[in-house]
C-alpha cells in the first residue's frame, strides 16, 4: 500500500505565507488567498487523502489526482490552475519530492481546466501521471541520477 504524507492546514498557511512574503517574491503569480481559499484547498487535499486508496497506486497518480481535483474545483472564483500548482508543490515538498519543471505543471493544470465535464477524468489523470513521472523526482532519485552522470 502506498504511504504518503498529506499537508495539513498549518503547512498550507505557512507555505502560502512564505510564497507571498519570503525571498521567493512570487506574490504576483499567486491566486487570491483568503479563508475560503484555505478551506477549498484543504478540502481537496482531504478528499484525495480519504479516497486515494481506491484508485491511486503510485505517488504520481496521487499527484495527478490532486492537481486534477484542485484545477477542476469551481468554488474558487479565480486562481484554480494556480492553486492546483501550489497544492501540488506543497504535496511534493512534504513527501521529499522535487518538481523540475514548473512550466510543465502549469501546462497540465491548463489542460485539465480546458476539459469539459469529468467524463474522461480517470484517463486524463493517468496521462498526467505519466507526464509527472518525467518531472517529479524524490530527493533520493535525484542523488542517484547525479551519481550516474
Amino acid at each position: 500500500m502506498l504511504t504518503v504524507n498529506y499537508p495539513n492546514e498549518a503547512q498550507l498557511r505557512l507555505f502560502a505565507t512564505e510564497l507571498k512574503s519570503g525571498e521567493y517574491r512570487v506574490s504576483k503569480y499567486l491566486p487570491p488567498i483568503d479563508e475560503n481559499w484555505y478551506a477549498t484547498i484543504g478540502s481537496c487535499i482531504a478528499y484525495v487523502e480519504q479516497t486515494a486508496h481506491y484508485e491511486d497506486t503510485t505517488f504520481m497518480e496521487v499527484c495527478a489526482r490532486l492537481l486534477y481535483k484542485v484545477a477542476k474545483r469551481h468554488e474558487l472564483g479565480d486562481g484554480n490552475k494556480r492553486s492546483s500548482v501550489i497544492a501540488l508543490y506543497l504535496f511534493c515538498l512534504v513527501n521529499d519530492y522535487i518538481i523540475l519543471s514548473p512550466a510543465l505543471i502549469k501546462k497540465q493544470a491548463k489542460r485539465i481546466a480546458a476539459t469539459k465535464g469529468r467524463a474522461n477524468e480517470a484517463m486524463m489523470r493517468k496521462r498526467i501521471a505519466l507526464v509527472l513521472e518525467e518531472i517529479i523526482f524524490s530527493e533520493e532519485k535525484l542523488l542517484q541520477l547525479a551519481k550516474m552522470k
